[in-house]
């Protein structure tokens, strides 16, 4: 238990009749002149020889001495001696005092016991630290079945802050709210009570974030479930600073789950990230399943797939340009709807068509391989037609002509103005 009660019954014994004692007895002092100092101090001692003061969060010990009554607090390693007075509490007063930093005793809560006692003994948890944060922001982390209640007594008092803001929609001196806490501690529960409870969903904090893209950029997939259902509010919603979507945050994170449920939700994908579109962007980021991801859902609804809107770079080249074998392979089964291992007659023509087509930059693939000195792709695309030879028993020719003005075009681009995914 964290919680322990000594009773102690103090007697007075001579020097001569000292009666036998150990931790399970009451206890005994000897002493001719028995005083306040040397009581306080044998408690110290008895709590420390059981072991209490080094197991237990709080203890508290009562005793009388010149008929007044006198309480020893022990609360996480800070002793504190009260006296007990019939028309006053002055553990309230210890319970509320702030140390340095401002924060209060219920700031190191443990659990909903502990939280309990404080609060019956006149704890406050409205009071917020320096910084502006309430206790609240530390027990987000509490498991559900614990941080419950607490909420709940907030809802139920009505606990505000010292400006009468609610707790809840509170924040603190860097703008940060509880929710974001809650959000970026993957707290689902927590964050669904709070936004029920009218929370700020759509507020931003000190870096321009808010709660959504917080929790799409911590990986919380719980909490981003629970924000969603609550709201599509902020699903296009950009960082203040930045001006990014939740979406490229789920990209760059290479995480397909979150990439779907924002798609679900209606996340736009026509922004661009320093003139790059977010299929660019997966690109350069090697986030192979969030690109097929975002590939499939531009297929099944018809959008246009570019990666750079100034030059109509397709995925394709883009994949290339950044000699990225796995993102043009990704690219390439998709533009040619099938695996290259198991080709079939369609998928074949479709990837013949492809290598040897002009690209917008007046090359083949094969072509803008070879002139950009991109080796790797060269291989791919050579083992590719070398395996649609195999099944098809066809010569397939491959486009190698090189437009020297197009070339001149792409080093200017990719090279020197620091485009090349390979930067």
């Amino acid at each position: 238990e964290n919680l322990k009660q000594i009773k102690v019954l103090f007697k007075m014994y001579g020097s001569k009749d000292l009666p036998k004692v150990d931790k399970f007895d009451q206890i005994a002092f000897c002493e001719n002149n028995l005083t306040f100092n040397r009581i306080y101090r044998d408690v110290l001692q008895i709590a420390e020889d059981l072991n209490i003061l080094k197991t237990c969060f709080i203890i508290t010990v009562e005793f009388i001495h010149a008929n007044k009554s006198y309480r020893f607090l022990n609360i996480s390693s800070n002793q504190i001696l009260l006296r007990i007075s019939p028309n006053f509490s002055p553990i309230k007063k210890i319970l509320n005092t702030q140390n340095r930093s401002g924060s209060t005793i219920m700031s190191g809560v443990p659990n909903l016991k502990i939280f309990n006692l404080l609060i019956d003994c006149g704890a406050d948890l409205s009071i917020e630290n320096n910084d502006g944060e309430s206790a609240l922001f530390a027990y987000t982390q509490w498991p559900w079945p614990e941080l419950e209640p607490v909420l709940k007594y907030c809802v139920e008092k009505g606990i505000c802050n010292s400006k009468g803001t609610h707790l809840f929609h509170a924040q603190s001196n860097r703008n940060i709210s509880v929710l974001v806490v809650a959000a970026s501690n993957g707290a689902a529960e927590a964050v669904q009570f709070l936004v029920t409870y009218g929370a700020d969903h759509t507020a931003y904090d000190c870096g321009g974030m808010f709660p959504l893209y917080m929790a799409v950029h911590m990986q919380r997939i719980n909490v981003v479930e629970v924000l969603l259902n609550h709201s599509h509010e902020t699903v296009n919603k950009k960082c203040r600073d930045i001006e990014l979507t939740s979406i490229f945050q789920a990209v760059c994170r290479n995480n397909a789950i979150l990439v779907k449920m924002l798609l679900g939700c209606g996340a736009d994908l026509s922004f661009e990230y320093n003139g790059v579109t977010i299929f660019g962007v997966a690109i350069q980021h090697q986030a192979n399943r969030a690109l097929k991801v975002l590939l499939e859902h531009a297929k099944r609804n018809k959008l246009e797939v570019v990666t750079d809107y100034k030059d109509n770079t397709s995925p394709i080249q883009f994949a290339l340009l950044a000699d990225d074998v796995e993102m043009f392979e990704i690219v390439l089964e998709s533009e040619i709807e099938g695996s290259i291992e198991c080709l079939d007659s369609a998928a074949l023509a479709k990837m013949k068509h492809l290598f040897n087509e002009p690209q917008s930059d007046g090359f083949s693939l094969y072509a803008l391989a070879k002139s950009t000195g991109n080796v790797k792709i060269v291989t791919f695309i050579e083992k590719c037609a070398e395996l649609g030879e195999r099944l098809s028993g066809e010569k397939i020719e491959l486009e190698n002509r090189i437009n020297f003005a197009s070339t001149m075009k792409w080093f200017n681009d990719y090279v020197l103005s620091g485009r090349s995914g390979n930067k």
